[in-house]
């Protein structure tokens, strides 16, 4: 696959004609590469007509280390070199309000154009500071649940690009799929609070309805027990006293189950399970994590658009009159093929700029000062061609 790599990059210095090669926006020359919109011809090679250098983003998330912070942080410095704006990450909080008000209030106060939010806490106290200080509001990777229905009139508020698909019944979907056909019989459910994460049910349901569906015809009938919370806390080890048969868990409680497995010496448990790290990597090849899954850093490309289209002057001509939540594709790893393409060709996994699925040059093509056939709908549709088939076809 790196061989690819080195072939694409040799074959861009001969393809490459305005700001893209042949209408592609993936890793350069590449035949699989993520389309972009079709650029005019009569202005393909030209310079934008809006000076970014004079803006700024902020970005106000919730990682401060780790793959996701490593991967965005590879691809922001890209992007922002490629058109010329600057941004500045600051760290606030999952659960603290207060604490992303002051960081927003801070941001504000820097001079930023542009605020994309990781979270959703504090977030119409956020996009009230914005509409005081004319600066546009965008999410990434969530979906505003608590928030979205009282900001999503605002014209300060540009949508939010989902982590992964709003209703997350396929996860469950899935889970279920490798349950029945690694013939585990024992199954334990356990998630963060729903309360907190209310699509979580949905993953849930779509788990039990197709298990049950297997169970109708089945001799020796899978057994789910009950939906263990998590608030925030590492499973305890005294759930594997109180289930001494469990041979699975499905979990939706990212990090917080497998050290749980390990303390107890109960790693021989197949965990199929939403997130991943790369300490997650000796569990995965040996078997004891069975489905790992994980939203692509590039994903960022939504809000990014929308607010530098916007800043310009120059928001997309069918852009919705009322702010949008888009679904981005959930990456599924089930298997160690899969886990080798993930590793040589992800962008969260590399933090390598050529391996995201649209290049710093291709962003320019989402960006109407640059390309006056950019539009809405294509942005959305690329977010849903960022999957593990997608990966695999580089």
């Amino acid at each position: 696959m790196k061989l690819k790599k080195i072939i694409a990059a040799c074959m861009a210095g001969i393809m490459l004609v305005g700001l893209t090669a042949c209408g592609n926006n993936g890793k350069k020359g590449s035949d699989n590469a993520t389309a972009t919109p079709a650029v005019n011809e009569e202005n393909a090679g030209e310079t934008a007509g809006y000076d970014f250098s004079n803006v700024k983003i902020g970005v106000l998330g919730f990682f401060q280390s780790g793959e996701t912070m490593d991967a965005v942080t590879a691809y922001m410095d890209a992007l922002s070199k490629e058109v010329g704006f600057t941004y500045e990450y600051v760290a606030g909080s999952s659960y603290d309000e207060q604490t992303n008000i002051t960081a927003a209030q801070n941001l504000i106060a820097s001079g930023i154009n542009g605020l994309i939010l990781c979270m959703d806490n504090g977030t119409e106290a956020i996009l009230e500071e914005c509409e005081n200080a004319g600066v546009y509001l965008a999410g990434y990777l969530t979906d505003m649940e608590s928030s979205f229905d009282k900001i999503k009139d605002s014209k300060y508020y540009l949508g939010n690009v989902n982590d992964g698909l709003y209703d997350n019944s396929s996860i469950g979907e899935k889970a279920a799929e490798l349950v029945i056909q690694n013939n585990n019989k024992k199954v334990g459910v356990v998630t963060f609070p729903l309360n907190y994460y209310p699509h979580k049910q949905e993953a849930i349901d779509a788990f039990t309805a197709k298990v049950n569906s297997y169970n109708e015809t089945a001799a020796d009938k899978i057994d789910i027990y009950d939906t263990q919370e998590l608030m925030f806390t590492q499973l305890e080890d005294t759930y594997f006293a109180t289930y001494p048969e469990l041979d699975s868990i499905f979990g939706l409680a990212s990090g917080f189950i497998y050290p749980a497995m390990v303390s107890s010496g109960r790693t021989d448990v197949d965990l199929y399970t939403t997130g991943f790290k790369k300490d997650d990597n000796a569990a995965f090849n040996n078997e004891e994590i069975k489905m790992f899954t994980l939203s692509s850093t590039e994903a960022i490309v939504f809000p990014m658009a929308l607010l530098l289209n916007e800043i310009a002057g120059q928001p997309y001509a069918d852009k919705p009159s009322t702010a949008e939540r888009a679904d981005t594709s959930v990456i599924f790893v089930t298997n160690k093929d899969e886990m080798a393409t993930l590793s040589e060709e992800c962008l969260f996994y590399t933090a390598d700029v050529e391996d995201a699925f649209i290049s710093p040059e291709g962003f320019k093509s989402y960006l109407t000062v640059y390309n006056d056939n950019a539009n809405y709908a294509d942005l959305k549709e690329v977010l849903l061609k960022m999957s593990m088939e997608e990966l695999s076809a580089k």
